[in-house]
Formats: structure tokens, sequence, C-alpha cells
């Protein structure tokens, strides 16, 4: 079997060493492929993301996929030149948040942020890797911008005749065969961002096939896994919605202002969303990161079942969790006793600035067979680095280890 094209790898298993090698074939932007510089503020000198660099996102999207590169420059032929990074602490948020208000619908993306390492030029600054699929919602939309589409090396506005061939694709799936990723996420990660103290933390977790399947029928099996997924995750029971194409769970609140505590959707095309609350409302948010990774592990991997046992998924999956209501919080291993008194107190530093970021997403792809550990080792150094948290990056061994013990 040939390898993928570039453009089609797998990103989580990209490092310093696979990207040196990618640039170092210079290999010319294309149809696939798009090299960015990116534009810092000339004050703070902080990364700006713009309409030119999110275009590329939607035409690709738009066209057949590809791989963006920020943070690399090009030479007159449109190769590899050199890297002059990113400055941002944590590009991959920054720049799920920024596409989630700009495009229409969502486009489903890979990122992976690679840290320059010491000893290189521009050390410590970030290259962000942005692999998008051939989207099964089209057209997609820059907000105020228009519909692209990506012809050579080039991204330009969709002609009245190509936007009738993207609803034609759009219509051709039709009906119960449509992507439900859209809603999946919406239902995850849609509640997340809220700074109210008297709420609590909100987990979510969601999973979509990363290449669409034939949607399969459901029937009372379906439910029973629908049912078994939502008791071993929530711990309750509660009778599930059936519509269509699949089974929503939003329980009844009464009058309870704000998103229910917990909720979850699963539908025939292997798209499947868990949310639910940690902790307690009101008080610190002080967050043990072994036992959150145990949450994290336990939800992704109940929930893959349903892509993989029920609608037999077998390639890889497109995953995202989300931390919600995190303005704030802190990770702190306040009660592991694998120290002596003192020195986890060293580790954690200074208390952190406050943190006016509510809402915290990772994601990527989950190849069958790969430990859904190795994703969230990959994740949380997205969200230690929000949250300012100096001691994750030496004891990240550890907390995996630790969060196997419940």
């Amino acid at each position: 079997m040939s390898p993928s094209p570039v453009w089609q790898e797998s990103l989580p298993s990209w490092d310093w060493e696979r990207l040196s090698d990618f640039l170092a074939d210079r290999l010319p932007e294309g149809l696939h492929i798009e090299y960015k510089q990116p534009a810092h503020n000339p004050q703070n000198k902080k990364w700006e993301m713009g309409p030119e660099l999110v275009e590329t996102v939607v035409a690709m999207a738009n066209t057949d996929g590809g791989l963006l590169v920020v943070g690399v420059a090009e030479d007159e032929e449109k190769r590899p030149s050199g890297i002059v990074g990113i400055s941002h602490r944590d590009p991959e948020n920054a720049f799920r948040n920024y596409c989630a208000d700009a495009l229409e619908p969502n486009v489903p993306l890979d990122l992976r942020a690679i840290e320059i390492p010491s000893g290189a030029a521009e050390a410590g600054k970030f290259v962000l890797l942005i692999r998008m699929r051939r989207g099964n919602n089209p057209p997609y939309l820059l907000r105020r911008h228009g519909v692209f589409i990506r012809y050579d090396d080039q991204d330009r506005h969709a002609s009245v005749r190509e936007l009738e061939v993207l609803f034609q694709q759009r219509r051709d799936i039709g009906g119960q065969e449509r992507s439900r990723w859209s809603d999946v996420e919406r239902l995850a990660l849609g509640p997340l961002s809220s700074s109210d103290p008297d709420k609590p933390l909100l987990l979510a977790v969601a999973l979509t096939p990363t290449f669409p399947i034939p949607p399969v029928a459901l029937d009372s099996t379906s439910e029973e896994h629908f049912q078994l997924m939502v008791r071993e995750c929530f711990g309750s029971f509660e009778v599930p919605f059936m519509e269509p194409d699949g089974f929503l769970l939003i329980p009844e609140v009464g009058s309870l202002p704000g998103p229910p505590p917990h909720a979850a959707s699963a539908y025939s095309d292997g798209s499947v969303a868990l949310r639910t609350e940690i902790g307690s409302p009101g008080g610190p948010k002080r967050i043990d990161p072994a036992y959150l990774w145990s949450r994290f592990r336990h939800s992704l991997e109940v929930a893959a079942r349903w892509p993989r046992d029920v609608c037999g998924v077998s390639g890889p999956l497109h995953f995202s969790v989300g931390l919600g209501n995190i303005a704030d919080a802190v990770l702190e291993l306040n009660k592991r006793q694998h120290f002596q008194a003192g020195v986890v107190g060293t580790l954690l530093g200074p208390p952190p600035r406050r943190n006016t970021q509510t809402l915290w997403v990772g994601s990527g792809e989950w190849e069958q067979g790969v430990d859904a550990n190795d994703l969230i080792e990959r994740a949380f150094e997205s969200l230690a680095r929000q949250l300012q948290c100096r001691f994750y990056a030496p004891l990240r061994g550890k907390i995996r280890e630790w969060s196997a013990e419940g």
C-alpha cells in the first residue's frame, strides 16, 4: 500500500523532527499545501489572525482538503524558506476559537502546534499545522467575506456555477445521510463558555468519523448501547428522545437557568457527544489534573464504542474535548502524597494571573488502536498553557500514571 500524501497524514504523529523533514523536502504550495507567515501586532508582538489566514481553511474545505502550515516563510517559488514561528502560548485554542466565530458552518479541523526547541532559531515559538478534510456540508463560508475555493495554489471566490455545485454536494448527502457533526459540537461544546462561580465545571467530548460513512440502521439494540453509554458516563438513567437518525438525551431541569448538567447525543453517521459536570458549584475551582485526565479518558473510551461497535467505523475518528467555566481555575496536585511537604507548592509557583478565558477546547485525530491516554497527554499541553500551570510538563508522566489509580 502506498503511503498517504503528506496533507492526509495524521497530525498527532508529527513532532519537531517530522516537521523539519517535511520542510527540508521544500514541497511547493499547490492545491493541497499552503504556507503562511503569521501577522503580529506591532505594539505587543502578539499573533493576530485575519481573513487572509482562514480563507484558505474555507477554500480547502470546499475543494479537496489540504494542509496549512502557519509560521513558515516562503520564497519566490512558493517553497518553504525558513521558520519564523508564532508568538502565542496556545495557538491551537486561539485559532479554533477564531474559526468558531468566523466560519459557517463549522469546518472539521485537525490542529497540531509544534514548539520550536531550544537551540533552534525562534526557539519557544510555535509552528501551527492545520489539516482540513474535504467537508461534507458545503459550501463553507467566511463571514462577511464569502465562499472561497482552492484553485492550484490560490484561494478565490466561488463563482455562481461553483456555488451551485457545492450546494448540490450537500443535497447529494441528503436526509439521514447528512453529517450531524455540527449538531454534536453544538450540544457538547456550545454551553461550555460560562464564568459564573455558582456553576460547576463542565466536561465534554465529541467524536465523528474522519471519513464519512453510510448511515447505519438504528434499532432497539442501538438504543440499548446508547442507554449503557449514558449510565456509564452519568451514573443515572433517563429515557432518550428517538430522532429520525439518532438519539438525544437532555434531562429536564425545571426552571434552573443555563444548560442542563449533562447531555448526550449519538447519530447513525457515527457522531457522538457527551457533556457532564464535574466538581461542585461555588468556591475556588481547583482541579486535580490526574482526576480530570481519568474523566476525559473514561468519557472518550465510552463514547468511542458508538462509532466503533454500533456504526462499524474502523478508520480514524476526529475528536474534540472541552472544559467549560474555567475562569480562575487552577490545576493543583493537592491530594497527592508522592512528594515531601512543600515540594508541590514550589512546583505550583505563585498564584496564576487572573484567567479571563472561560473555555478550553482541544482536538485532533484518533487512529484506531491508539491509547486514549496519548490523545489526552497531547491535549493537556494546551490546557496547561492556558491555565499557566508550571508543573504539568515535568510531571506529565506521573499525572498519567496517577490517572489510572482512579
